[in-house]
């Protein structure tokens, strides 16, 4: 009888020895406990044995759910010809005379600049008439361009130069009397005589700038422009708009106020995965600036690793860098919740082949999220 007591207390502890080693193996399997306290402790014993990364699933720099804005912004600039003047000739005081035998006049050479593009040109003076009655001329390459009668209220006159490319003469007169008046003369005192050149600046009237911009999860992508009118008219000038020579816009800036906006949606078939070109370009003055707004989703449900053998593991951590302080996740079909400074044991959850992770909540921005061999946790024999 006392050696069956015996026999039946040794398997009875036997049975207790058991459950507390299935008990312990429960704790470990329940993914909760690894052998540190935080993921900081795990990472700083990693750096001090000099332990390679195994990771099985690494994911870093993501957003997951929809919406995540991103806008690039860009210097103001000036678009377009604006209008300068240029004084091409000036003098104090000019007296020209003419008879019906000869005259004297003005003599000008005007070449004109390269990197303008030239409006006209604008006599002025303050005239005080000597004699006669005469028309002031304006010749240009001996063809008449301006022919006015001299008054304070002509002034300024304006005249074109049709040859735009190549040096021109230009000559200012007065207008011989008729040759019955043989012995009389016309006579013109100008004072505060000025020629001015007034042009545009065309060398911004198109510009162009490159941008890159990131295709992965674009979901959409627009222009946006805040534009300055350099002054309040009911018509202006169209801003044509091009990416890539796709026009994305030709709209015209309502200048009745100081500023407004024009967006324009940009179609996504027409960027390219590296560098683009946006191109400016209008009839008009402007300063504006403008920004590039792109919207990113990533909308992945499940992200999968593939396991090829279990003989060189004997532990798998997850744990992750995030802007939550708990996520939700599934892997394979276990449920459960991960913080921010934890490190967690999922090797129960894993299978051999592919095991697919899914992530619950959602909008989470990941810095890193990182499923890898636990190099550390020995099991003994």
């Amino acid at each position: 009888m006392i050696s069956n007591n015996k026999a039946s207390g040794a398997v009875g502890g036997g049975i207790i020895i058991v459950g507390i080693l299935l008990l312990l193996g429960g704790i470990f399997l329940d993914g909760d406990s690894t052998n540190f306290s935080s993921k900081q402790d795990y990472k700083e014993k990693k750096e001090e044995n000099n332990i390679d990364d195994s990771y099985l699933f690494y994911l870093n720099d993501t957003t997951l759910g929809k919406q995540q804005k991103v806008r690039q912004s860009f210097p103001n600039i000036e678009l377009g010809a604006k209008t300068g003047y240029s004084t091409i000739f000036s003098e104090q005081m000019v007296e020209l005379r003419s008879n019906p035998f000869t005259k004297s006049q003005i003599p000008l050479s005007v070449t004109p600049p390269s990197n303008k593009e030239v409006e006209k040109y604008l006599l002025y003076a303050s005239p005080e008439v000597v004699s006669g009655d005469a028309l002031l001329e304006i010749y240009v390459d001996d063809k008449l361009q301006s022919q006015r009668k001299v008054s304070g209220s002509s002034f300024p006159i304006a005249f074109q130069i049709p040859d735009s490319t190549n040096t021109s003469q230009v000559s200012i007169s007065l207008e011989k009397p008729f040759f019955l008046n043989l012995f009389s003369w016309n006579k013109v005192r100008l004072n505060d005589v000025k020629i001015v050149e007034e042009f545009r600046e065309i060398e911004n009237k198109q510009r162009s700038f490159n941008f890159q911009i990131n295709r992965d999860f674009l979901d959409k992508a627009f222009v946006e422009f805040s534009i300055s009118c350099e002054n309040k008219k009911e018509v202006s000038e169209p801003i044509k708009a091009t990416i890539n020579g796709y026009i994305i816009t030709n709209q015209n800036p309502e200048c009745l106020s100081n500023y407004n906006h024009i967006t324009s949606k940009i179609p996504l078939n027409v960027l390219n995965a590296k560098n683009n070109t946006l191109t400016l370009e209008t009839e008009g003055f402007y300063k504006l600036s403008y920004s590039i707004n792109k919207v990113y989703y990533n909308d992945q449900d499940v992200h999968s690793f593939t396991i090829n053998s279990f003989d060189d593991i004997t532990d798998v951590v997850m744990y992750g860098d995030f802007n939550k302080e708990v996520i939700d996740l599934r892997l394979n079909s276990q449920t459960m919740t991960l913080r921010r400074d934890e490190i967690k044991s999922i090797i129960p959850y894993l299978r051999f082949g592919v095991n697919e992770i899914e992530f619950l909540t959602k909008p989470v921005e990941f810095e890193e999220f990182i499923i890898e061999k636990n190099e550390f946790y020995q099991v003994e024999d």
